[in-house]
């Protein structure tokens, strides 16, 4: 019954972090559908390489959290593909590694960072999206 207990809260803990994420940016699992139509409307997109254990993805995170909650980048669609989940995906972006962040206008790369987690590098990198 106990282990039963720490297994729900545990779970509530966790759907909560989830919607405090989304709620901030667009954050969204990548989805090859959703990616081609985002692309196609010309949405600005950024995808993120991320894996659960990657400390430098963790610190990446809060920062395209924060940046993308200001009116000029806040319709950054970011799609997260999973490194470990989804291999065929990050050898379609020709991405070796977790921490890999790839700026879209479009249709068109419009640049990418390896283990970045200068705010400044990033912000950078998301402004390209917007062409």
């Amino acid at each position: 019954m106990v282990r039963v207990l720490k297994t729900l809260l545990v779970a509530g803990i966790l759907g909560l972090m989830a919607q405090g994420v989304a709620s901030a940016g667009q954050f969204e699992k990548f989805n090859e559908e959703a990616f081609k139509k985002a692309q196609a409307e010309g949405q600005p997109i950024l995808v993120e390489i991320d894996a659960g254990w990657c400390p430098i993805c963790a610190k990446q995170r809060p920062i395209i959290d924060r940046l993308t909650e200001g009116a000029s980048l806040k319709d950054v669609k970011i799609m997260v593909v999973s490194f470990d989940g989804q291999k065929g995906v990050v050898r379609s972006f020709n991405a070796t590694m977790q921490s890999t962040l790839i700026a879209f206008h479009g249709a068109q790369e419009t640049g990418r960072l390896v283990g970045e987690t200068d705010t400044q590098a990033i912000q950078q990198l998301l402004q390209t999206t917007k062409g």
